[in-house]
């Protein structure tokens, strides 16, 4: 793992994003944003004893930080995230207080991916603005960065060839298939970073439901699709939540399946068209104009704003726009023939200019609650039905010949000891 963290490189100041409230789409409410991101009570009771910040791109796990050598005595940990049981998108970064020299310092470790980074220094920054005193660094490490999937163990044993490959609310699918008797369970695998859930579906092609414990923000999740392309999916469906530029009523009650996609840092478009269709455009009933990708929530300024409504878009995230990307750069690379989908829901809506002053129902500064997670649920729900009734579309011939385990191209789907209807009891699990 050392040999990861040898190469190391300051980040610029520059290139974080340090907003005003009245120059960002969520107005006022970007302090409590903000605050509901970081820890903020842990931080403030040891500010009064260090003069330095510094954020790291080193994989949010003491037991990786302490085996490196970062140049700074670990003296306590000061906020650390619980990990969920599986690996479902539950790592956050770790907070230690520590010393270097004769000198007390606060460092903040986040998952190396250069997107990442930046969006949780640009937090840390805003919210150091308060305390002027206080310098911050702000370290990448490249090979770590471009190489997550080797120290992540990312490997054929998750991906197989010719899976339908599910990014995202991996999780949330995961747990509808399981509970539909029409797409048992092929096989189960895990390390300490993924979990891979196959399953096989009624026309024969396999959904691998991919899940991982750290967030893959931004650019990481453009390596991430490279890899698994590389591995022989067939097809990357990324199921997200999206911020909507459209009305604050579709918020929680839309679904949204885009026709193009574009990614855009700060003021300046970096892609106006990847070059790729969404597989699940046929839908027109959910269909939607553009999604447009950024690297922070941070960066998501009215200007911003402006700019997207020139490029007709429809909604903006994190991930879905650089998946996209990936793919179309292997196809290019390699000839290949990855497909790949995207289906979004929407959390917030993100202000207009002579919106500055208006109090929305959701914006990301709303903390989740009983009462939302029933509202997610509910169109994740919907989102499933479409994706389920979508594999199944796939036919017999689409599948080329296929091993270990699974079908073959002349194969039927195999007989089960009788058909069930959906909401049936679990049949027994292929092998």
């Amino acid at each position: 793992m050392k040999n990861y963290y040898k190469n190391i490189k300051k980040v610029s100041l520059e290139d974080l994003d340090i907003p005003k409230c009245d120059e960002h789409t969520m107005s006022f409410d970007l302090d409590e944003y903000v605050q509901s991101k970081l820890p903020i009570e842990e931080l403030k009771a040891y500010l009064p004893r260090v003069s330095k910040v510094e954020v790291h791109g080193v994989h949010p796990d003491m037991e990786i930080i302490a085996g490196l050598d970062l140049n700074f005595r670990i003296i306590e940990v000061v906020a650390e995230s619980k990990r969920k049981e599986d690996n479902s998108n539950s790592l956050r970064p770790v907070f230690i207080f520590a010393k270097r020299g004769s000198e007390f310092l606060l460092v903040c470790c986040v998952t190396p991916g250069r997107d990442l980074l930046v969006h949780y220094s640009s937090m840390l920054g805003y919210f150091l603005r308060r305390y002027p005193r206080i310098t911050m660094s702000v370290f990448s490490y490249p090979v770590a960065e471009q190489h997550i999937e080797l120290w992540t163990e990312l490997d054929e044993n998750l991906v197989r060839p010719d899976d339908i490959v599910i990014l995202g609310y991996s999780t949330f699918l995961k747990h509808s298939l399981h509970s539909d008797a029409l797409f048992p369970t092929l096989s189960v695998r895990r390390n300490d970073f993924y979990t891979s859930t196959r399953f096989l579906a009624d026309s024969g092609v396999v959904v691998n439901c991919l899940e991982a414990n750290y967030g893959y923000w931004g650019n990481i999740s453009e390596r991430l699709s490279r890899k698994v392309c590389e591995f022989g999916a067939k097809e990357i469906i990324h199921i997200g939540k999206v911020g909507t530029l459209g009305h604050p009523s579709e918020v929680y009650k839309r679904i949204y399946i885009p026709s193009r996609f574009l990614i855009v840092r700060r003021g300046d478009v970096i892609h106006s068209a990847v070059d790729i269709q969404n597989s699940l455009g046929a839908d027109r009933a959910n269909s939607s104009s553009a999604h447009a990708s950024v690297s922070t929530t941070m960066e998501e300024t009215l200007h911003q704003r402006e700019l997207m409504s020139e490029h007709n878009v429809d909604t903006i995230d994190i991930e879905s726009s650089k998946i996209a990307y990936g793919i179309a750069r292997y196809n290019a690379q390699t000839g290949g023939k990855v497909r790949f989908g995207a289906i979004h829901y929407s959390t917030d809506y993100l202000r207009m200019r002579h919106e500055l002053y208006e109090k929305f129902e959701y914006d990301l500064s709303v903390k989740s609650s009983t009462f939302l997670k029933g509202k997610k649920n509910k169109i994740l729900e919907q989102i499933s039905v479409i994706l389920q009734e979508y594999v199944n579309s796939y036919t017999h011939h689409t599948l080329k010949s296929r091993q270990d385990g699974k079908l073959a191209m002349s194969e039927k789907t195999p007989k089960l000891a009788q058909k069930p209807t959906r909401g049936a009891s679990p049949v027994s699990r292929i092998p």
